[in-house]
């Protein structure tokens, strides 16, 4: 991810040997200032002229960038263009709240920042603090104050949250069951999962898998 502030031309690396897709994906920095915070303040890839961020793309950021390559077929190309540029606007999105602190102030605890990608990355596993504890080396006290104080909600917040916003995409893009995408929200039931589901999202989780299909 690159943040350019001026005209420039850019050169693609070759490939030899292995087969090499590539895709392109470019936005207005006003469009991402404004995601980045209402304030417009820049921070991260956007505090200089000329910043950039690399990563290993996850295997769902590839799956969705195979889709870009190779939409399923549509009646338009139209209907086309707007699925390349859906799967387009969740990569960037993707980009921005797992690799760059959106959620933060400029000067954002580090402490909080590893907390949330912790968080992040075990949201399918047991996030019991005496486990935090464990793996970060921090009493709960510790834990709790960085996080609210950065980030403004609470952990337990925080989780659920990211935790439905899985089961969203789960349901809307890959056609998981209700029972699965209960399971990745961390309900015991479906039917709590249920409305839980229909009061964030306006809908129940079967008419979103319905309109995946």
């Amino acid at each position: 991810m690159m943040h350019l502030t001026r005209s420039c031309t850019l050169r693609y690396a070759g490939s030899w040997g292995d087969p090499f897709r590539k895709i392109a994906l470019a936005c207005d920095c006003d469009w991402i200032n404004q995601l980045m915070g209402e304030d417009g303040t820049r921070r991260g890839l956007l505090e200089s002229p000329l910043g950039y961020v690399t990563w290993r793309p996850d295997t769902e950021i590839a799956r969705l960038a195979v889709q870009i390559v190779a939409p399923p077929p549509t009646e338009t190309t139209a209907q086309a263009n707007l699925f390349r540029m859906s799967r387009g606007l969740e990569i960037l999105r993707r980009c921005l709240t797992d690799h760059l602190p959106c959620g933060a102030p400029p000067t954002a605890d580090p402490v909080a920042e590893t907390i949330r990608l912790y968080l992040n990355r075990h949201l399918g596993h047991d996030l019991s603090l005496p486990r935090m504890e464990s793996d970060l080396g921090l009493n709960r006290r510790s834990i709790q104050r960085h996080f609210t104080k950065s980030f403004g909600c609470t952990l337990r917040d925080y989780v659920r949250t990211e935790r439905m916003a899985r089961a969203h995409r789960a349901l809307a893009e890959e056609g998981a069951s209700v029972h699965q995408a209960a399971h990745l929200a961390g309900y015991g039931t479906v039917a709590n999962f249920s409305t839980a589901f229909r009061r964030i999202y306006g809908v129940p989780p079967k008419d979103m898998r319905n309109r995946s299909i």
